[in-house]
């Protein structure tokens, strides 16, 4: 089949691979309508809208209730409405398809909180072709996932407390690889549920040091791992643990959860440094670690000997009060190490692939 180009004609196989190329690379998401949008090629004319209706692959990712504005959201009762429609016309379009869904927005009415939970069940019946998950949640805002998941790849949830976020055995997520949840987790409820032996990438921004202690030890083939603390966390742990192998283990980042501690308070983190003898990472190759982590420590050496990472060739310490002087003295083997003054540091995000878009 072929259809008329003003200057030539060109086989549909190609048309409809050149409109791959104008949305977002899969798992990124499109939006419903507007630029890069598979919607709008459909609206050019009527061989257009056939050959896209059909193309299967441009209909499997989708962002709910994201537009393109300045507020970047849906208030409207009867826009939030046209999101679900179309979700579930672009779900039926994508046919067999494995799907890259987000669900973000904001509580700002009560039509909001509806058709949230709305999209929240559709994600639930769709769970099946779900291979790229990002999902914000209300607070008393739930999902439950249980059963088999058996396409998915990467989980990011938001916004939650980790009671928000059930995940029910039978759990079967065989290709999961990634994991990220920006919400506070203080037990090991989703330790015993989620396979954490197959994750090779770990993104925690809010977490205690019992809970991070299950997930690491159980974590033995990650290979990125982004940790946030707190010190409204900050637990009792025994002085000493067994060692937690991470044998698989490049980068590490372990910070103090932004905003959340307890005002003109910085407690003495001596969990974090029974952490650090305990962990074993002989191929870490880029750390990055707040300074109060090793302050107080007889030697800086000691943590970089007990991880035995003979090849960590990138140190970034923050929220440093010290210089560069002071490290590059205790370790001179490392390539490359830099002082930051600050504990949000832009270049901590390219260091490995932490989030869909």
């Amino acid at each position: 089949m072929y259809i008329h180009h003003p200057l030539t004609p060109l086989p549909t196989e190609i048309i409809s691979e050149i409109f791959l190329h104008y949305i977002p690379s899969y798992p990124a998401r499109p939006l419903f309508h507007g630029d890069c949008s598979p919607t709008t090629l459909s609206q050019v004319c009527r061989e257009w809208r056939a050959l896209a209706h059909s193309t299967a692959a441009l209909w499997r990712a989708f962002h709910f209730f994201k537009i393109d504005t300045p507020v970047g959201q849906l208030t409207s009762a009867r826009g939030l409405q046209q999101h679900l429609e179309m979700a579930q016309t672009w779900a039926k379009r994508a046919k067999l398809l494995p799907m890259s869904v987000a669900l973000t927005t904001f509580r700002h009415s009560e039509d909001a909180v509806e058709a949230h939970e709305l999209a929240l069940q559709f994600l639930v019946a769709n769970q099946s072709r779900l291979e790229y998950l990002t999902v914000s949640l209300f607070h008393q805002s739930r999902i439950q996932i249980t059963g088999s998941m058996p396409l998915l790849r990467r989980v990011e949830v938001d916004g939650a407390v980790e009671f928000d976020f059930e995940i029910s055995p039978p759990f079967l997520a065989p290709n999961l690889r990634s994991f990220r949840a920006e919400f506070m987790i203080i037990s090991n409820i989703l330790h015993t549920v989620l396979p954490w032996g197959q994750l090779t990438h770990l993104y925690i921004t809010h977490v205690s040091p019992m809970a991070l202690e299950s997930m690491l030890r159980a974590s033995h083939a990650l290979k990125y791992a982004r940790v946030g603390l707190s010190s409204q966390l900050h637990q009792v742990i025994p002085s000493s643990m067994p060692p937690i192998h991470l044998n698989a283990l490049e980068v590490f980042v372990l910070e103090e959860r932004a905003g959340a501690r307890v005002p003109e308070v910085d407690l003495d983190p001596v969990h974090v440094r029974v952490l650090l003898a305990a962990l074993r990472a002989p191929n870490l190759a880029e750390l990055a670690i707040r300074e109060l982590f090793l302050d107080k420590l007889k030697s800086i050496v000691d943590p970089f000997e007990s991880l035995g990472c003979s090849h960590l060739r990138r140190l970034r310490v923050l929220e440093s009060t010290r210089v560069e002087g002071d490290y590059r003295g205790e370790l001179p083997r490392i390539e490359e190490i830099v002082i930051h003054r600050e504990a949000n540091v832009a270049e901590l995000e390219s260091w490995a692939d932490w989030a869909i878009e």
